[in-house]
């Protein structure tokens, strides 16, 4: 009977240990304007655009914007599996035909992009801008997994249209202003989905374990054995 038992546990514990998978340094990005800081909007060149430029052009200027990308430390650089979430700036939120773009330099600056390129004859630009940068410690020698955006030297947005090409240079910064939001690793993203550690967004089972994995699984199983043995002595 005691035997039995054991196996049960023991097959329980081998199992509850097989499915742990590594954890991944899924990072959420949210970026939104900060109330009362300082702003700064130019206009200059040649005001030629697509509908698209003109629409994000006049939605710039409201300085209202949100956007959530995430990025994870453990893909491929130097993009890091970067994913747009969602994102807005004043009406304007579709963001379907640009490209997200991360660009890390250690010890000194995060910057996350959208951009947009159409080349008809000129070469038409838009594009949202993030930029963390620091001198000081804040951002590491690796890609981050949080910042607290206060402790920055510059944590700036601004958001652009260019147009290069044709008759003259065109060029508008549509706005500027230090954001708000967080960069952090959120809690229950050591799911290698980024999601909240449910069944939904779990490892696969029978993910191969880590060696930490493998010593812990082997030091339990011959706990469990040894109390066995034990037991089996004190029936005699």
């Amino acid at each position: 009977m005691y035997a039995k038992r054991f196996t049960i546990t023991a097959a329980a514990l081998a199992a509850a240990i097989w499915v742990q998978p590594a954890a991944a340094a899924v990072v959420d990005l949210k970026f939104e304007d900060f109330g009362g800081a300082s702003k700064n909007t130019q206009d200059f060149g040649p005001n030629v655009y697509h509908d698209w430029q003109n629409a994000f052009n006049a939605a710039s200027h409201t300085n209202d914007y949100a956007f959530h990308f995430t990025y994870d430390t453990d893909a491929s650089a130097p993009n890091y599996g970067l994913t747009l979430v969602s994102g807005r700036v004043g009406t304007f939120d579709d963001f379907s035909l640009w490209t997200p773009t991360l660009s890390f330099t250690a010890e000194s600056q995060l910057m996350v992009s959208l951009t947009r390129t159409v080349v008809t004859g000129a070469t038409y630009t838009s594009g949202v801008y993030f930029l963390l940068k620091d001198n000081d410690g804040d951002i590491g020698s690796t890609l981050p997994t949080a910042v607290t955006l206060a402790n920055l030297d510059t944590a700036s947005a601004s958001f652009e249209n260019r147009r290069n090409g044709g008759v003259g240079l065109g060029y508008k910064n549509v706005g500027w202003s230090r954001f708000g939001g967080v960069l952090e690793t959120p809690q229950g993203s050591g799911d290698p989905n980024g999601g909240d550690g449910d069944d939904n967004g779990g490892g696969p089972v029978g993910a191969i374990p880590e060696p930490g994995t493998w010593a812990l699984m082997i030091l339990g199983l011959g706990s469990a054995g040894a109390m066995l043995r034990r037991r089996r002595a004190v029936l005699c």
